[in-house]
Formats: C-alpha cells, structure tokens, sequence
C-alpha cells in the first residue's frame, strides 16, 4: 500500500465551518494498487470528502479507515524504544552520582596526602556537573519523544481514505482531498473611523480560527458570509392568532419593572467600562498602515471574500486577524449637549440606516482621527430613519445649566465657531389631576409628547449665549408629585 500524505494548502471559511484543501504527490506503478490518503483532522466531516487526481489515473473503490488500524505503527515502536533506552541511561547517571557522593565522604580518608585529596574534590564536583548536565539533557530529549509520540498516537487515530488505483503508468502523480471541516469559523470586527469633517470610514476586519488537530501554515483563505451549516428548507410560517390580552399580577408587573432597572443599571455599567479613552505617549507621527484589500465575488447565495497572500492559522483555536474591505458612509456632523443630564458637549455624526454596509446589528470601535472614544452599535434596522454615533467630546465648547424657582438657564461657550444642538426637557403630565404648562420655550422645537426641548445654536469663536426657559405646574394641594422616567 502507498502512502499518501497531504498538506492544507487553501480554506473556504464560513461563519462556522470550513472546507479544507489539502494536496500532494506519490510515486506509483503502472497497474492497480491501493493509496491511502492521509490528512484527515479530527472534527474533519469524511462524508463530505473528495479526492482529486490529474489525468492518467482511475479508481474502482474507496473507503475509510483508521489509520494505525488498531496496531502500533513502526514510528510509534521506534519512538518507545528510543524512550526507554533514554530513561535506563538516565538512571545509569543517576546511579553514578550516588556511588560518587558515596565515595565523597572524606571522614574516613584522613590518611590520603593532601595533593590527592584536592585532586579528589576537584574532581569530584566536575564529575557531579557533568553527571547533573547530561542527566537533565537526557530529560529533555525524552519530553520532546514523548511530543513527538504523542502526535503519531493521535495521527494514527484519525481517519484515512483508501482507494484502489490504477496508474496508466509508473511515475509520480499529485491528488487534492477536499472536505469539510466543522471546528473553523470567522466573525467580522468593524471599525469606524472619522476626521470630524468628510464622511465615515467602516472597516472590516475578521478573526479566523480553527480548534482542529491540525495547524493550517501558509494557506490561501477566502471568507464566506453564507453559512452552509445553517442552510436547508425555507422556514414555515405558523398561523397568527389573537386573544384579549390578561391582566397580570400585580407583583409580577412591579417585578418586571425592577428587573428592567436592574438591567439597565448594568447596561450603564458596561458602556462606562468600555468607553474609557486611550492616551497616545508616542513622539513619533503616525499613519495607519494601508493593507492590500480582499478581492470580493458575489454569488446568489453569499459573497466570498479572497485574502491576498497565505496566512497560518494555529489549531489552537486562537485565531488569525485579516483585513477584508472597507465602506464610505456619508453623514451629518453635529455638536449636541444634553446639560440636565451631562453639562459636556458631544461630537455626534448622524448617518441612515440604508447608508450602513452590515445586514444586522453590530458593535464596532469608534476612532476619531486615531484616537480610541469607544464602542457603538451599528444598527441597519433601525426604525429611526437615522442615527447619531458619538465621536467624543467637543472640548471647545463648555456648557453650564442652572436651574431657577420657575426658569432654567443653559449657558454656552465656545472657542470656535459651530452650530451646537441642544436639548432639554420640561416634564409630561399622565395624570388628568396634574397641568403643565410652558411659559417661555426660548425659541425650541417642543414635543407635547415627550417633553422634549430642542434648540439649534450658532456660536462665534468666543462667543457665549444663554437659552432661559420657563414652565409651570399645578396640582391638588393634597397630592403629592411623583417623577419617573420611561421611554415610549
């Protein structure tokens, strides 16, 4: 029987999976022999395996099999033997150090001349060193044997492909086994990058790995969005019923609004975790570094992004970081302050939702020239017709707001020019028994719906201006007011 082995040489990734294709080359005679095919990894799919050839040959039967077939194979007898021959000699060297360290005891020796004994001693920690280095060199080889062992045991468990083949003559012909691997996947990682004036950059970028038996070295890689895993018959559409909705508990309905606190109170929590800055201590200029782009093919069903040059991918499943393309969004910029609730001002850029480049709801960094300001989520379904994404404070621009008996003041400051949106609220009565009423909205959009003041201010370089506004409420004198927010 021939043997077979092939190398990966090139992967088609999935969102989760892989098809591998692995080649090489064997000498064969002219007539029908058998060829195993080695390369198979442990979470390899052998159902879906193919194996190619070039002209000349053809095949009466294939078949699977383990590749030891239950026996040791010679490597793995030779390798044991290598073992144990290097365990008995560092024990021999062991059994040596002792007899020196037992002829070492120098009470009983008191008769010997002096130039004896220090020719003794010297000897004897040369001898103990030399003994000690060759002990722990022999210890060495043998975990790399035991390594080295280990990987043939587990070669020998994984499955081969035997096949019957018939070479029209003798010489040697190269094959391609193609299969489906289940332990490999890829995910995008976006990127948006602004300089505060012309339109947003979205990188994609994607992380690849695979946790097979195998390491994948200097393969060419194209990246599917389609999931063949996930693919099958078009999902039913189960009929749609309506009843009159039940009144629940009154415990159950507190409960739920504490746990949506308590939810939210963590969402708070993780984006001021994730929004910390990151200070540059570099002198140097820098740029970012321009990478060759992937080339993109549209099929009916996917697109295939193909990588340019080979990559390794370790089975460790750690995973590989490629550079696949990247989209210009235009958008709106503007400067919006939300005092009542954070007296800073917010660099925000306003894109549509048919603008973004992603099919679903993703979370990308965001970079301001090249500086990190945080994470935000890209949303292409979402109901508004656009959003804002914040880019960072505006340092520029200070705002202050007090609040009065009956009026609040918002004072701006700016040290260059720019239009600031801003935004504040006056409260919504759900009570009958409870009136509000705006007295001065200082020149707002106001929304009866929500409260919602909203003013558009052009500020000069140094230039400072107040926006006052007033409200009142009137309520039975033995009632008490109760405030909450909620969002509609």
């Amino acid at each position: 029987m021939k043997d077979l082995f092939t190398k990966a040489v090139k992967a088609k990734v999935y969102r989760n999976g892989a098809e591998v294709i692995r080649r090489g080359s064997v000498e064969l005679e002219a007539g029908v022999q058998s060829v195993c095919v080695h390369g198979f990894s442990a979470s390899a799919h052998t159902d879906t395996a193919r194996i190619l050839c070039q002209e000349g040959l053809s095949c009466s039967d294939m078949r699977l099999a383990q590749s030891g077939q239950g026996e040791e194979s010679p490597r793995e007898k030779e390798l044991r033997a290598q073992i144990d021959a290097l365990k008995a000699h560092a024990d021999a060297r062991r059994q040596q150090i002792d007899m020196w360290k037992a002829n070492g005891d120098l009470s009983s020796r008191t008769s010997l001349p002096i130039a004896e004994l220090e020719q003794f001693i010297e000897k004897y920690a040369e001898r103990i060193e030399a003994l000690g280095s060759d002990i722990r060199a022999t210890e060495k080889k043998i975990e790399e044997l035991k390594k080295e062992l280990e990987e043939v045991c587990e070669a020998d468990a994984l499955p081969v492909m035997i096949a019957d083949v018939t070479a029209e003559k003798a010489g040697t012909y190269s094959f391609e086994l193609r299969c489906f691997e289940g332990m490999a996947c890829w995910n995008p990682i976006y990127e948006v990058r602004s300089d505060g004036e012309g339109p947003l950059t979205i990188l994609m970028k994607a992380n690849i790995s695979q946790n097979s038996s195998q390491d994948w070295e200097s393969v060419e890689l194209s990246l599917f969005t389609g999931d063949p895993v996930s693919s099958g018959s078009v999902p039913r559409l189960l009929p749609l019923f309506l009843d009159i909705r039940q009144p629940r508990p009154v415990a159950s309905a507190m409960g739920g609004r504490m746990m949506m606190k308590a939810n939210m109170a963590f969402a708070m929590e993780d984006a001021a975790e994730e929004s910390a800055d990151l200070d540059g201590t570099a002198a140097m200029p820098s740029f970012l570094m321009a990478t060759p782009a992937a080339a993109e093919n549209s099929t009916e069903t996917a697109t295939e992004y193909v990588l340019p040059g080979r990559r390794d991918v370790k089975k460790n499943g750690e995973g590989t970081i490629a550079d696949v393309t990247s989209y210009t969004v235009p958008c709106t910029y503007r400067i919006v302050s939300v005092p009542q609730l954070d007296q800073s001002a917010y660099l925000v850029a306003a894109v549509k939702a048919a603008d973004l480049p992603m099919h679903s709801c993703v979370e990308a960094a965001v970079y301001l020239g090249d500086i990190y300001q945080g994470k935000v989520w890209l949303d292409p379904q979402m109901t508004d017709e656009e959003t804002e994404l914040t880019l960072g404070k505006e340092e520029k621009i200070s705002v202050r707001r007090k609040e009065l008996r009956r009026k609040t003041s918002t004072t701006l400051n700016g040290a260059k020019a720019a239009e600031v949106i801003v935004k504040d609220q006056v409260p919504v009565s759900e009570n009958k028994e409870i009136e509000v009423e705006l007295l001065d909205a200082s020149g707002a959009e106001h929304s009866k719906e929500t409260g919602l003041l909203s003013w558009k201010v052009a500020l000069e370089p140094g230039q400072s201006k107040a926006l006052n506004f007033s409200y009142k409420t009137s309520r039975p004198k033995d009632k008490q007011i109760e405030e909450h927010r909620r969002d509609i």
